[in-house]
């Protein structure tokens, strides 16, 4: 953290949300378990240049997110996975058989993203912001796969308001039909062999694998969400399509 903490700062972001970043940051890159210990918060304003003000709101939005959890007799650790995903939409591996493999998940953020990217097609007009939502898919218990979901800010600001417990191992297909009355009707795919960013590598085990990305639509023609998922070289087989269509991983 505090090396993340010591360059320059050209994001423009407020000291909390740096600090909130950097542990997300190294998260992803696997400097931490799930169940680990957290620092304490006077550990913290002795390790790193910033306030006790800071790190404590900065601490608190990691708790409202449900990166940590607080407890006054054992204190801060890193949120243990969430329960198995009940029925996995995107993230449906197959073993020799042609059955779907179980997927556990954590949320390892939540966030608004100002900038533009390819997340840009779910926006509602050109003032919109995006809703992103990273995760962490265990496929059974043997390897990870990373997850960058995006939607409005504007058409689904309850992305933003609920629980991220209540996000967890959610089926956002389902999720979407059920509390906003927006069934999914088609969704276009495409699959990429790529080389994974250091990050990424570090948290998947690979240098490179699969980037798949899926745009969800509705029977409007209206995009609700936009999804990435890296994928690491030698998983099984992804179902992308429909129930028998699937892709091998490059070895």
């Amino acid at each position: 953290m505090a090396h993340a903490l010591a360059g320059p700062d050209r994001s423009a972001h407020p000291k909390h949300r740096r600090l909130y970043d950097a542990v997300l940051a190294g998260l992803e890159r696997g400097d931490w378990r799930p169940g680990d210990r957290f620092p304490t918060e006077v550990e913290l304003t002795a390790a790193l240049p910033l306030s006790l003000g800071t790190i404590q709101r900065a601490v608190k939005a990691l708790a409202d997110a449900g990166v940590i959890t607080r407890g006054r007799r054992r204190g801060s650790a890193f949120a243990l996975p969430d329960p198995r995903m009940p029925d996995p939409l995107h993230c449906r591996f197959l073993d020799s058989q042609g059955r779907v493999l179980p997927v556990t998940t954590r949320i390892t953020g939540r966030r608004v993203v100002g900038r533009s990217g390819p997340w840009d097609v779910v926006k509602a007009g050109a003032s919109d912001a995006v809703v992103r939502i990273d995760r962490v898919f265990r496929v059974d218990d043997r390897f990870s796969v990373v997850s960058h979901f995006h939607a409005s800010r504007r058409r689904f600001p309850d992305l933003l308001a609920r629980p991220v417990a209540d996000l967890a191992g959610e089926n956002f297909k389902q999720l979407f039909a059920r509390e906003f009355g927006r069934p999914i009707a088609s969704l276009a795919q495409t699959v990429q062999a790529v080389t994974f960013t250091a990050n990424l590598a570090r948290v998947l085990g690979q240098r490179s694998g699969l980037h798949v990305s899926i745009v969800a639509h509705g029977a409007d023609g209206l995009t609700l969400y936009a999804l990435e998922m890296y994928v690491p070289a030698g998983a099984p087989p992804l179902a992308v399509s429909g129930r028998d269509a699937a892709i091998a991983t490059p070895a």
